[in-house]
């Protein structure tokens, strides 16, 4: 179910090209969804979306992208 909801989510990504709030915020949903998982993913998409936060002045977005990749952190395994 997981999946299919990261799957939808990045089809909606790729399919937005404009560099808005709107994509900061599905670049940091799916980092949500995907951290205690695949934090190399999370970890790209916060950045991102961190970078266009700052590119864009969207504070808001530059917070949750901060705080994703914190929560993504604590779940990293190195071997």
């Amino acid at each position: 179910m997981q999946s299919t909801r990261v799957d939808s989510l990045e089809n909606l990504l790729n399919n937005h090209k404009t560099e808005d709030t709107v994509r900061v915020q599905l670049l940091n949903q799916i980092a949500s969804l995907v951290y205690k998982n695949d934090t190399n993913k999370a970890k790209s998409y916060t950045t991102q979306a961190g970078e266009l936060s700052d590119k864009i002045n969207f504070l808001k977005g530059k917070a949750e992208s901060i705080w994703v990749k914190g929560l993504s952190l604590s779940f990293y395994k190195s071997d």
